[in-house]
């Protein structure tokens, strides 16, 4: 689907469920109002082979604990654990 934008040039909009093959997401403390569990969530999940947070554990701990709104099961505690264990075993490269 193409959306007109200003200007007249078109932008992709990528499907709602859309997987990529990394995700980036930086958890920061100043981003408080975006401290979610279900943004976080959702974050995690696109991710088909790579998701890394970058930022504060702290910031994690709060969108981790943010369950705002509606309650939603999910296994997000599991997943970063699960990813949190794999990324322990890389190399740093300097």
């Amino acid at each position: 689907m193409r959306v007109p934008l200003a200007g007249g040039s078109r932008s992709r909009v990528p499907p709602a469920a859309a997987l990529y093959p990394a995700v980036v997401i930086p958890v920061m403390t100043q981003h408080y109002a975006m401290l979610q569990r279900n943004l976080l969530y959702t974050g995690v999940t696109r991710g088909k082979r790579l998701v890394v947070l970058v930022g504060q554990k702290k910031a994690v701990a709060i969108a981790v604990r943010n369950v705002s709104g509606r309650r939603r099961w999910s296994k997000l505690s599991e997943r970063l654990a699960t990813k949190t264990s794999m990324s322990t075993d890389h190399r740093r490269l300097e």
